[in-house]
């Protein structure tokens, strides 16, 4: 199959803020073969990622860049303006015939965020794939989306990241791609900057989005088709998470038990007692000008989980998830 690629790419839209996303064409010309690749999500840095650092800094032999420093110097691959990612195998179960091999990509021991959709075989003898979404432990994905119609293919990925109002920084979405032979690679892109401090802080709920929408026509078996893959992730900004509360009601709204936990402490499940209704989750949060703010979520018998959240040291907010054991009264 040759690919005949007519690339529109809707840059980054950022709610109050700031930069546009860097761009580039889903394809270089390289003389008479032309290498297939398409652009399949971001690779989140805080800081720019200058691919003349890695060039400049492997041949001196030093490691240690102007944004962060390599954990493994001996893995670079970078060619062409690129940074190659090597994969990181974290499971293997049999499935389908062969071999599910789950795993996340590492761009040379950068640190980010993965947000992008690869697609992965099953290692079978049909040679079967999957798709497979990165980044899920850290980007609460919210939506992916296939469409595969005769004229029409698409695929559409959507999530959130949770950050603190009290952070200041300039997230980078540096544009990920795969080739036809399955590499990975990114390239830097231009970042979009929380200048909230400037007015004394961001409140929360305020939105910041990296989006980017690429379009292709391919021809296959001498027919036009579409391929259009889409990707919004919205950065939403919180009060920092302080303390939980975990309360135990019964069918009057008596109070039956009540445990506190530091955000980020609960345990992984939770036994509900026999008489209780529903259990009422207390957040007490800080912002940024040291207020407190208390917000309540109720959760009866048909909710399986609670959830949470928790701050990383760099403002990088987690879900935590708590599991609701029912005991039948």
């Amino acid at each position: 199959m040759k690919m005949k690629i007519k690339p529109i790419i809707v840059l980054l839209c950022a709610v109050l803020l700031l930069s546009q996303i860097g761009c580039r064409l889903a394809v270089e010309e390289s003389g008479s073969n032309s290498e297939e690749y398409k652009f399949v999500g971001f690779f989140i840095t805080t800081e720019h990622v200058d691919m003349n650092d890695f060039d400049e800094n492997i041949d001196n032999n030093n490691y240690n860049f102007s944004y962060g420093s390599i954990s493994n110097p001996e893995t670079l691959r970078y060619k062409q303006d690129r940074l190659y990612a090597t994969r990181v195998l974290t499971q293997s179960i049999n499935e389908n015939n062969g071999q599910y091999q789950g795993g996340e990509y590492d761009f040379a021991g950068l640190e980010g965020i993965p947000f992008f959709i690869t697609i992965t075989p099953y290692g079978n003898e049909d040679n079967d794939t999957y798709l497979e979404t990165h980044g899920g432990s850290i980007i609460d994905v919210e939506g992916v989306k296939i469409i595969n119609k005769n004229d029409e293919r698409a695929t559409e990925l959507e999530g959130k990241l949770y950050v603190l109002t009290e952070t200041y920084t300039t997230f980078f979405g540096n544009p990920v791609f795969q080739s036809t032979d399955g590499s990975i690679f990114m390239q830097n892109g231009i970042g979009i900057a929380n200048y909230g401090y400037q007015s004394g802080g961001l409140s929360e709920g305020v939105i910041m989005s990296l989006y980017r929408d690429e379009v292709y026509t391919i021809t296959e078996n001498g027919k036009s088709i579409t391929e259009r893959f889409s990707i919004n992730l919205e950065i939403y900004f919180i009060n920092r998470p302080e303390t939980i509360v975990i309360m135990q009601m019964n069918n009057e709204g008596l109070l039956l038990n009540r445990d506190e936990y530091q955000a980020g402490a609960l345990p992984e499940e939770i036994i509900a007692l026999t008489d209780t209704y529903f259990i009422v989750v207390e957040t007490i949060q800080r912002d940024i000008e040291g207020n407190i703010h208390v917000s309540h979520e109720i959760y009866n018998n048909d909710s399986d989980i609670i959830t949470t959240f928790s701050a990383r040291k760099d403002g990088i907010c987690i879900k935590v998830i708590t599991k609701i054991i029912w005991i039948d009264s």
